[in-house]
């Protein structure tokens, strides 16, 4: 099976970029398997890992993204709050223990194309990778943050860095979108 691994349009509040890349190839994916092709979707949840967006969340999303309807950001309630912070201290835990929760079977491929740039997706893959054999592959946009840091607050340049130290790890096949970002990331490793 193939899987999409979402990363932005289900969050995003701005439509451009990798978020805009990642809708077109989730419509054109999503095209493909309203034609019977095994296409399946996912994300990664700090809460609860790998997760299944069920086909009429995703249809819902891209008719939204399509008619410029993009996710309100909101402060979640306290009671929300906690309950979502205590969710993902569970699954912090769980991932110390090699305890990954996720939806891929042997001889799955998984194509990624924004990131979260918390590490710890990619460190879930890599849990996953020693328990089923799958291949990863990610569509890799830039090195701007690495190259030209200083066109980035030090937090996101050090978030770039550890997502992508821990992506050269696990991730089986990078695409990238032009020769540039290619001999990038050539001379990057």
């Amino acid at each position: 099976m193939i899987w999409i691994n979402i990363s932005n349009i289900l969050f995003e509040t701005k439509f451009s970029g990798i978020a805009r890349t990642e809708y077109e190839l989730c419509l054109y994916a999503y095209q493909l398997q309203q034609q019977g092709k095994t296409i399946g979707f996912c994300t990664f949840d700090d809460r609860m890992g790998f997760v299944i967006i069920e086909n009429e969340k995703l249809r819902q999303t891209l008719q939204n993204l399509k008619n410029g309807n993009y996710p309100q950001t909101t402060k979640p309630k306290f009671p929300e709050k906690f309950k979502r912070s205590v969710l993902k201290r569970i699954n912090k835990i769980k991932f110390l223990f090699g305890i990954v929760n996720h939806c891929f079977n042997d001889n799955d491929t998984i194509i990624g194309v924004g990131q979260k740039l918390g590490h710890l997706e990619m460190r879930s893959f890599a849990f996953v990778k020693k328990r089923k054999d799958i291949t990863l592959k990610v569509l890799c946009h830039d090195l701007i943050p690495i190259n030209y840091p200083q066109y980035f607050f030090n937090a996101n340049t050090q978030l770039f860095f550890e997502y992508i130290k821990e992506a050269a790890k696990v991730v089986d096949i990078f695409y990238c979108n032009s020769n540039f970002t290619k001999h990038e990331l050539i001379d990057y490793y």
